[in-house]
C-alpha cells in the first residue's frame, strides 16, 4: 500500500509517498480502507518534531480518517467488515490502511459524508470535552472562542450555538471574522487589529466572558482572562500562537476564576466510555443539523503535502482534507 512518510523533520515537501506493509491488526483494533484523512494544527508541529509525544522517526502523520472497516482484531464486536466508521489516533492516518484501537473507532451518521467524517472526531470531540466536560456550558452562558475559524474554533462555536449560548468569535483577520459571521457567530474580533480585552468586554457586558476557549495562547491569552466573569473559565486548548502565556495568579484569585487545561487525546484513553458517550451526542447534533464540519479544502492523495503547507501558512478557515478515492 501507499503511505506519506516523514522520516525526517522538516518542511511539508519534505514528506514522500512510499510504499509500506498494510499493518497487522492487534485483537483489539481494527483495519479501515481508508477514503479520507483529515489534518490538525499539531499534525504540523510533528513533522516539524515539535509534538508531545516523542515520535520515533519514520512515521506516517494524521491523527483522523473516515472509511470502510476491511479486518477487526478476534476481540472486536463493535465493528464487522464493511462498515463505514470514522477514527482517531496519534499518528498513522495518511495510508491507504490504517490500523485504530478500537476504543477510538466510531460508526459514521448515515447521511455524514467520507469528507465530513474525516473531519469530525477530533475537532468536535475536543470541542465537546472542552465545553461540555471540562466548562458545563448552559443555555444564555457567553462563550468566546479564540481560532475560532480554526477546525476546532468552528466546532466550538457550532457546539456552543447548539446549546444556545452567546457566541464571540476571535479571529486574525477581517476574512477570517467574515468567515464565522457566516458560521453564526454573535460577535466577532480581529484580535489583531483590535483591542481583544475592550472588544471582549463590550461583547459579553459588564458580567464578563463566562467561558473562554483558547486554541492560541501567546499575547492574547492574559488579556482576554481580564475579560472574564466572576469564577469565568479559561480553557486551555493549544498555542497555535506559538508562544506559551505566562498569566499572573492574581487574576484567577481575584476573579474566583479556573484556567483548565483541555487535552482530548490522553482524556479519551483514560475515559473512553465517557469519550464514546461524548461522540454519540455529537452524531445526534449532527443528524439533527446543529453540527456541520466545514471543509475548506480537499486534496488528491498524491498531493498530500499541499495539505500541510495550506494549514502551516495559516490559510485555513474549518479542515483541509486529504482524499484517497480516485
Amino acid at each position: 500500500m501507499k503511505s506519506l512518510v516523514c522520516s525526517s523533520y522538516g518542511s511539508p515537501s519534505d514528506l514522500k509517498i512510499i510504499d509500506t506493509p498494510i499493518p497487522s491488526v492487534k485483537s483489539d483494533e481494527v483495519l479501515i480502507k481508508v477514503h479520507s484523512a483529515a489534518l490538525n494544527f499539531p499534525d504540523t508541529l510533528t513533522i516539524q518534531g515539535l509534538d508531545q509525544y516523542g515520535l520515533t522517526l519514520p512515521f506516517v502523520p494524521g491523527r483522523e480518517v473516515s472509511g470502510i472497516v476491511e479486518y477487526v482484531g478476534k476481540n472486536v464486536s463493535l465493528f464487522k467488515k464493511g462498515d463505514k466508521v470514522m477514527a482517531h489516533m496519534i499518528t498513522g492516518a495518511i495510508r491507504e490502511f490504517t490500523a485504530v484501537q478500537v476504543e477510538n473507532v466510531f460508526a459514521t451518521p448515515k447521511n455524514m459524508s467520507f469528507n465530513e467524517a474525516a473531519a469530525f472526531t477530533v475537532a468536535y470531540g475536543t470541542a465537546y470535552h472542552a465545553l461540555i466536560n471540562r466548562a458545563s456550558i448552559s443555555p444564555g452562558k457567553s462563550v468566546a472562542i479564540l481560532g475560532a475559524s480554526g477546525g476546532v474554533g468552528v466546532a466550538a462555536l457550532q457546539l456552543a450555538r447548539a446549546f444556545d449560548c452567546k457566541t464571540i468569535a476571535c479571529v486574525g483577520s477581517d476574512e477570517k471574522a467574515d468567515f464565522c459571521q457566516a458560521q453564526g457567530a454573535d460577535f466577532t474580533i480581529n484580535y489583531e487589529k483590535e483591542d481583544l480585552k475592550l472588544r471582549l468586554k463590550e461583547a459579553a457586558g459588564k458580567e464578563g466572558i463566562d467561558v473562554i476557549c483558547d486554541m492560541v495562547g501567546g499575547k492574547h491569552s492574559e488579556p482576554s482572562f481580564r475579560s472574564l466573569s466572576w469564577e469565568g473559565k479559561l480553557l486551555v486548548i493549544g498555542f497555535a500562537s506559538g508562544s506559551i502565556a505566562k498569566i499572573p495568579l492574581n487574576l484567577p484569585l481575584l476573579k474566583g476564576a479556573a484556567i483548565m487545561g483541555v487535552f482530548w487525546s490522553t482524556f479519551s484513553q483514560k475515559h473512553p466510555e465517557i469519550a464514546r458517550n461524548n461522540m454519540k451526542a455529537l452524531t445526534e447534533l449532527y443528524d439533527q443539523g446543529k453540527l456541520k464540519p466545514s471543509i475548506h479544502k480537499t486534496f488528491q492523495f498524491a498531493e498530500a503535502h499541499k495539505a500541510f503547507s495550506e494549514l502551516s501558512e495559516r490559510r485555513v478557515k474549518g479542515k483541509v482534507v486529504i482524499n484517497f478515492s480516485t
